[in-house]
């Protein structure tokens, strides 16, 4: 195992690395590419200095062609710090391609793109235009992310650090670590607050400094990340410094609302936490109220009535269920009494096989269990239809297993036939199935077998 581990790495490796050696050529070629998306969000003079398809270079690609572009200067944000890539238009005089993502390699920016028309060619001059609505809603959203931990922090104590993110244009994904769940009230006060500092309208400022000069100042960041001599130090107000490295919005009212839709576990220690903002969080709210309209329409209420009747309508259910309950027990007891003078005589004991319809699992199992109880030596099996649902229990007598007979093989055979399975102890078990037409043929082919021991 360890030795087989082992050559899963090399090979792994090497997969990697034959996948990065063509960027690894091109940026020795033509060096890094000039990041302008902080300051523009399109670039008319972009030169295409590498065009890479199907992991290889090329001088030049058509239409339909997917291929990889690299600019000399690109405002395209790149995969990165679990913010999502750009997407967007490069053209030029004889070309038009559509920008799927962009990613990194150490300083080279690539355009994962689709040729729309015309030919692509190396030295081209091109216009580089971002999807500025598309930007726009993950700036919104990368900025909720930095005011999202500052709130945790608040609510739950600085011991809340950060375990990882993903920033896309219709929500933000945060993980943390913290050991255990958030209460109700703590989502609410941080969200109250998230929303609290986006109507402030609070601005955003961002400073160049070094790793060690943020950590004096007390930023927040990944420091176990590496970074380069210089970072990027994004500042909102006194609420929050976090080294980052993303697109985000001139100040807190851009985000317009932030509402948390989930908070779960995703390992010990960790939590998750998504949020929606902008208009995504208006549409999240008005399907939402819609959902409650609907339920208010149905129980005949105020939505501020709706918890109250619903809980009394459970509270009647289950006393419903209950009684159900007794009552099939009750009648499944009164079949008991009438089959038991059904029973056959065969070899070594008796052998009863009957369908009892409208039964659920647990009261043929008690019945199963009565009329083995008052049979003695015996092989029972019965079997019901319940909601188009076939159910089978079969219970078998010490004597009868010293002999061979299993439970468990006599319920999978019935529920077999009928598309189903089911399993258990040699002298008690259960099956489902789902094709109730073909189970008393099932229960006649079992019933001729066991009859002939």
């Amino acid at each position: 195992m360890e030795e087989q581990k082992e050559r899963a790495k090399k090979a792994a490796a090497t997969v990697r690395l034959t996948d990065e050696l063509v960027y690894v050529e091109t940026l020795n070629k033509i060096g890094p590419s000039i990041f302008l998306g902080y300051e523009c969000i399109k670039t008319s003079d972009s030169i295409v200095k590498a065009v890479i398809k199907d992991n290889k270079p090329v001088d030049e690609a058509d239409e339909g062609d997917k291929v990889e572009i690299i600019l000399d200067k690109t405002a395209f944000y790149a995969e990165s710090g679990g913010q999502i890539g750009d997407t967007g238009i490069i053209k030029g005089e004889r070309f038009s391609a559509e920008v799927l993502n962009t990613i990194k390699y150490e300083g080279l920016f690539i355009h994962q793109a689709e040729i729309k028309s015309g030919k692509l060619k190396i030295g081209d001059k091109a216009v580089a235009e971002i999807d500025t609505v598309r930007r726009k809603e993950i700036m919104i959203h990368h900025t909720a992310a930095h005011l999202l931990q500052s709130a945790l922090r608040k609510v739950l104590g600085t011991s809340v650090t950060q375990a990882g993110s993903q920033v896309t244009p219709d929500r933000t994904r945060f993980d943390f670590k913290f050991e255990r769940a958030l209460t109700q009230d703590e989502i609410c006060r941080t969200e109250s607050l998230v929303n609290d500092w986006i109507n402030e309208d609070i601005e955003r400022y961002v400073a160049e400094t070094t790793v060690e000069g943020a950590r004096e100042l007390g930023a927040i960041a990944l420091f176990d990340e590496k970074y380069g001599d210089k970072v990027r130090l994004v500042s909102i107000g006194e609420i929050s410094m976090e080294l980052c490295g993303g697109t985000h919005t001139d100040s807190t009212g851009e985000i317009r609302l932030c509402k948390i839709v989930s908070e779960s576990a995703i390992a010990a220690g960790t939590r998750r936490i998504e949020i929606v903002c902008g208009k995504y969080a208006v549409d999240y709210l008005n399907s939402y109220a819609r959902e409650m309209g609907k339920i208010s329409q149905i129980l005949k209420a105020p939505v501020a009535e709706s918890f109250e009747r619903i809980s009394k309508m459970m509270d009647e259910s289950r006393a419903l269920q209950k009684k159900i309950r007794e009552l099939e027990f009750e009648i499944a007891d009164s079949k008991v009494d009438a089959l038991f003078s059904e029973a056959k005589n065969i070899r070594e004991g008796k052998l009863i096989v009957k369908k009892l319809p409208g039964l659920s699992m647990d009261s043929l199992k008690s019945s199963v269990e009565k009329l083995s109880d008052k049979l003695g030596n015996s092989i029972v099996i019965l079997a019901s239809v319940l909601d188009d649902k076939v159910a089978i229990v079969a219970r078998v007598s010490r004597n009868f297993t010293d002999m061979g007979v299993n439970a468990g093989q006599i319920v999978n055979e019935i529920a077999l036939l009928c598309e189903g399975r089911g399993g258990g102890k040699p002298n008690f078990a259960q099956a489902g199935a789902k094709n109730p037409q073909r189970l008393d043929e099932a229960l006649s082919c079992a019933e001729e077998k066991y009859s002939n021991l």
